[in-house]
């Protein structure tokens, strides 16, 4: 929770507000964009979630970030240059 509230400051700071997911059907309408529909879906990153389906999609995405040589310890770090 913290990394999300620093990189919110941090792109507040350098003048590229960092939008919350509720105000992206707000924005997309204000844009001229018609019959917007905001649909929330969890997206798990690891085989954890107890639902077969979630853990199969968490398994996946673990995969694709192991592929793209991209850990969480990584992401979270190289966001670190937005907040420094």
């Amino acid at each position: 929770m913290k990394w999300g509230h620093w990189i919110e400051e941090a792109f507040g700071k350098i003048g590229r507000p960092f939008l919350p997911i509720e105000k992206y059907k707000e924005v997309m309408e204000d844009t001229g964009f018609v019959n917007v529909q905001l649909r929330m879906v969890k997206r798990p990153t690891n085989d954890w979630p107890k639902d077969p389906r979630q853990k199969e999609i968490g398994k996946v995405r673990a995969r694709v970030w192991k592929t793209l040589n991209l850990k969480a310890d990584e992401f979270h770090h190289s966001s670190a240059a937005s907040i420094s």
